[in-house]
């Protein structure tokens, strides 16, 4: 099966436009945080969107999931300026921001760009098909940093 990756080493060293197009930020399926999700119209039939995850393909970066604190808006830490409260409803988990116009992500275009939308939750689904589920191993005590001057290393 063939990889994903794309030579991008004319983008880092030459400045040239990069071949990628669009990035899975990612997809946490162990992440579904919404109990009282509220209802939006592309429903969850193409992807669940109460799980985490994020995709950008161009100028459009979609966001599914709790993002936390309220949905606050974080400045950047460059910035002096406060965090601000998000006027989301509660319950919202899907937003989509054209981070060229907006960088900051601070005006959701979801319900103006519905076909967008559509069109990303369907990139979604096709990666989660793929996806292979995460491994969490039980924690193991020989691993605490305690046990080896306070570093973490490999402990076996």
């Amino acid at each position: 099966k063939p990889l994903d990756g794309h030579d991008v080493w004319a983008a880092i060293s030459e400045g040239k436009p990069s071949p990628r197009t669009e990035i899975l930020h990612n997809i946490d399926s162990m992440h579904d945080t919404i109990h009282d999700p509220q209802s939006h119209q592309w429903g969850d039939q193409t992807f669940n969107t109460s799980v985490h995850a994020a995709i950008r393909a161009g100028d459009w970066k979609l966001l599914t999931g709790y993002p936390g604190r309220n949905a606050s808006w974080i400045s950047p830490p460059s910035s002096d300026r406060p965090c601000e409260e998000s006027d989301d409803p509660p319950g919202k988990h899907l937003w989509l921001f054209n981070i060229r116009d907006d960088p900051e992500e601070r005006t959701d275009l979801s319900e103006k760009y519905p076909q967008v939308v559509q069109e990303l939750m369907e990139k979604l689904a096709a990666y989660d098909k793929t996806a292979v589920s995460p491994f969490y191993p039980p924690p193991d005590p020989r691993a605490n940093p305690a046990l080896h001057g306070d570093v973490w290393s490999p402990w076996e």
